[in-house]
């Protein structure tokens, strides 16, 4: 309200007690404020996270289990890794990933395990000052052709 954000100093996990796939968790305009370390956001279910910062985590956000999270216009800063992705299952919501800003991260993206064999599309994302900008492990197809790397 009145340009203010909602900012959370804890992190939030989210883990469905039941199978069931279709369920989506959205996260807007909210700031996680790390202390260094934790996990910011850590889903085992399917997110849509847009317009969200995440400054100061060990893991901005985790994306584990068999699940899908996208992130959209957010901005990872000063975390250990931004967006890390180690997922066995194929439920998939959206393949973009766009808009975002990864900032002063030791790694902003990593890609251990994404179990759905879709291009994961980074138009328009700024990786600015990273150590590692992308470390794609598991060779998950990328678009990267309008990302900005400085």
């Amino acid at each position: 309200e009145h340009g203010t954000r909602t900012s959370f100093p804890a992190g939030i996990q989210i883990r469905s007690q039941t199978d069931e796939k279709d369920w989506i968790s959205k996260f807007t305009g909210i700031d996680f404020l790390g202390d260094g370390t934790g996990v910011g956001l850590s889903t085992a279910n399917r997110a849509w996270v847009q317009d969200c910062r995440f400054t100061n985590w060990k893991t901005a956000v985790l994306c584990y289990g068999d699940t899908w999270v996208n992130t959209l216009d957010c901005v990872f800063e000063k975390n250990g890794t931004g967006l890390y992705y180690n997922s066995t299952g194929d439920s998939h919501s959206d393949t973009r990933f766009t808009g975002n800003t990864f900032r002063e991260n030791a790694t902003a993206v990593l890609l251990e395990q994404v179990a759905a064999d879709l291009r994961m599309d980074f138009t328009d994302c700024l990786f600015e000052g990273n150590d590692t900008d992308i470390d794609n492990r598991c060779r998950q197809p990328v678009d990267i052709s309008q990302a900005i790397f400085q």
